[in-house]
């Protein structure tokens, strides 16, 4: 085997080898160096990560009880005030009620009086109101019987033969027929007045108020 010498080296030429690995080796080192730092870097920051969580977990729960302890406040002080305000209702409800009737006493409402219009005469006077219901019976009087009676008559539709002396039932026929046609005299108060019918043979003897 030949010896490897300095001069041997140079005359073989071994330099670019030894140049490639050198390269070679620098670059593994590179690559371990650079995957230690990389992976130390990426711990870190796991670690550095959790320990921000568990730092920040007791704020953040801390925080969270603040929060909710500050609705339930707001709750319930809603609830104190929803509760103050319906008990001011039911007090003012109870003094309406209360003060409700002495108003209504006070001041009762007024009453309509219904004012029953009186029914007006057509006859300037009793006595022509009584000579006009004569002659009107006396004209339709068309009977062959004698009559001897008195009748009484009531409006709007009562008659009564008060005095009978001979064909009273003739003459309560007769003023039957008529009736709707005699006119009614009223006195102040407006009612209408009864009258009273004589007979006598074939004629109206009188007629008269009752």
């Amino acid at each position: 085997m030949k010896k490897l010498t300095y001069n041997n080296f140079r005359k073989n030429n071994y330099g670019a080898f030894l140049a490639i690995v050198l390269i070679a080796v620098f670059l593994f080192l590179s690559g371990i160096y650079s995957y230690k730092f990389t992976y130390q870097d990426i711990k870190n920051n796991e670690n550095n990560g959790s320990q921000a969580e568990m730092s920040e977990t007791p704020e953040a729960a801390k925080k969270s009880d603040n929060e909710a302890s500050e609705n339930i406040e707001e709750i319930d002080k809603q609830a104190d005030l929803s509760e103050e305000q319906k008990d001011k209702e039911e007090l003012a409800q109870k003094q309406t009620s209360e003060t409700k009737p002495e108003q209504t006493a006070a001041t009762p409402s007024p009453v309509k009086k219904q004012v029953q219009s009186i029914p007006k005469n057509f006859f300037s006077s009793p006595e022509e109101y009584l000579s006009h219901v004569k002659n009107l019976l006396q004209n339709n009087l068309n009977t062959n019987y004698s009559i001897d009676c008195k009748a009484l008559v009531n409006f709007p539709n009562s008659i009564k033969i008060i005095e009978d002396s001979w064909n009273g039932d003739v003459a309560y026929n007769f003023i039957g027929r008529y009736l709707n046609e005699i006119p009614k005299y009223y006195d102040s108060s407006g009612r209408a007045m009864g009258i009273v019918i004589t007979f006598s043979g074939h004629s109206i003897k009188s007629v008269d108020f009752e």
